[in-house]
């Protein structure tokens, strides 16, 4: 099982003691990790404008999940 330390802590206290950071979830790796990542998201984005749909994550989950619902179906419709 993963656990997060904020979101998702492990419920019995022998099992704290087990646990800790993996080597790549440093604060300056994932840094870098997200770096690259937008680097690489910047260099693709223009391939997939016509199918593309942006999406604010903000809201709560069922929201966000229901506009992604709504995009999916309408370019589904859109290629019928």
């Amino acid at each position: 099982k993963i656990y997060h330390m904020t979101f998702s802590p492990p419920a019995e206290e022998s099992i704290l003691g087990k646990i800790g950071v993996a080597s790549d979830g440093t604060e300056k790796k994932v840094k870098v990790k997200l770096s690259h990542f937008y680097a690489n998201v910047a260099a693709v984005k223009n391939c997939y404008t016509d199918i593309a749909v942006e999406v604010d994550s903000t809201g709560k989950p069922s929201k966000v999940a229901s506009v992604i619902d709504i995009a999916i179906k309408e370019a589904c419709y859109r290629k019928a």
